[in-house]
């Protein structure tokens, strides 16, 4: 409602070639959101509230991860990444690595940007309409 730069809008055009939108601007994400999104993402990007893996060491699933890792090796040689991961599931000192920065807010367009200022160029030239001939042709006989 406030007009900020950072405000994120869908328009929608009838067809490529409109010149106009087929309905208002649609207000997708306000810039006064980007606060409570911000708390929201950094609350989730914790590493503190992940569920961490654990089998036990003589369990039936442990031989059944290795059971498949090596009949994938054996099987489907290519495959290796596939057998580096349920090798990896078996790992139970695997580093777990926090979840990267969802920083796509940051990068949007800056508030002094003028966005309204964009320069597409002239609308191209409509193609000439082309006569279509169609030519039967007659087995011979």
């Amino acid at each position: 409602m406030s007009g900020n730069g950072r405000d994120v809008f869908c328009m929608v055009k009838q067809r490529m070639a409109s010149t106009s939108l087929c309905q208002e601007p649609l207000l997708v994400y306000p810039e006064a959101f980007t606060h409570g999104t911000e708390h929201f993402f950094n609350t989730v990007n914790t590493t503190n509230l992940v569920i961490k893996q654990s089998l036990d060491d003589d369990g039936e699933r442990v031989k059944e991860i290795e059971k498949m890792a090596e009949a994938i090796e054996h099987d489907f040689p290519h495959l290796h990444r596939a057998v580096a991961y349920y090798r990896s599931l078996l790992d139970k000192d695997r580093y777990r690595r926090p979840y990267s920065r969802l920083a796509f807010i940051e990068a949007g367009p800056k508030a002094t940007a003028c966005l309204s200022n964009v320069q597409l160029g002239e609308k191209p030239v409509d193609p000439k309409p082309h006569c279509l001939q169609v030519v039967f042709h007659h087995g011979g006989g």
